[in-house]
């Protein structure tokens, strides 16, 4: 048995395995999964526009990684992994998307020779919690659903949705949401029957090549640490923000004018622990 133990939401391996000229095919079929029966199915005679370089990579900032790409009838596409959460999320992809837009304007051309530009965006987490959708098309248009222009499409795909099984992956985005989900787990040797496109067995051998090098591995290595260290970090920021809010609620309920919150974050979390147990107690006493 041998585990590829290589998760491709990593922003090393997604933008290796999607942005390397050499898989400008694996880059088509997972796009053309997540926009089939939309006028974007097809895809043609792609061209990556920032391709895949492993000295770039190792320096590039966490959490966002995208590839860009146009097809030779002028479409362009915007694939972007986010690992953690943001919390303009809405706001930023149809920022990217306008300043991809209208990069495609040259001086002198007409805005009738843009073309559309389509923003894909794969989360790590759950943006929208009361759809339990894990695909969301979003474009312009108006009560009717007439669509305004169809220059703007914003595919998000929320991967914790994705709950199939094996058994129940049929579609091919279907089989690309489950590579993404599990690619990590799987056999190199023994890979699921549901998994049938070529282009997915060619993304799990990109994947092995990360393991059989040294250097390649090294560079995926700082890449999951520093993905993981700032995941806790946020987490901890979280955590302490709560407890601020915490403290700040007690001393409300105590009849206390609120120590503001740029006070209490100065103060190590020994002390905020130690203030709010204080605070617990006194409350308690009066009761």
């Amino acid at each position: 048995m041998m585990i590829l133990d290589i998760d491709p939401k990593v922003d090393y391996a997604f933008k290796r395995v999607y942005g390397r000229e050499e898989n400008r095919d694996v880059l088509a079929s997972i796009l053309e999964a997540v926009l089939e029966g939309t006028p974007f199915g097809s895809i043609t005679d792609l061209e990556i526009l920032n391709p895949f370089n492993e000295r770039n990579t190792a320096d590039d900032k966490l959490s966002i990684v995208d590839v860009r790409a146009r097809q030779k009838s002028g479409e362009v596409f915007n694939v972007e992994m986010q690992l953690l959460p943001n919390k303009a999320l809405p706001q930023r992809l149809l920022y990217y998307w306008a300043v991809s837009h209208a990069g495609q304007l040259v001086k002198g051309n007409a805005y009738s020779e843009l073309k559309p530009t389509i923003v894909i965006c794969f989360t790590d987490f759950v943006e929208f919690p009361e759809d339990s959708n894990c695909h969301s098309r979003f474009r312009v248009m108006n009560q009717q659903s007439r669509v305004f222009c169809h220059d703007l499409e914003i595919h998000l795909l929320e991967l914790p949705k994705f709950q199939a099984d094996e058994k129940a992956v049929a579609t091919p985005l279907d089989q690309w949401l489950f590579f993404l989900r599990e690619a990590q787990n799987l056999d190199f040797d023994h890979r699921p029957s549901c998994l049938t496109l070529p282009t997915i067995h060619k993304a799990i051998e990109e994947l092995q090549m990360i393991n059989l090098n040294e250097a390649d591995h090294e560079l995926y290595q700082d890449r999951l640490k520093a993905s993981r260290d700032e995941r806790f970090r946020r987490n901890d920021t979280l955590a302490e923000g709560a407890m601020i809010g915490r403290i700040q609620l007690l001393e409300s309920l105590l009849g206390r004018e609120e120590t503001p919150f740029e006070q209490l974050d100065q103060k190590r979390w020994i002390e905020l622990k130690q203030l709010e147990a204080d605070l617990k107690a006194e409350l308690a006493s009066r009761s």
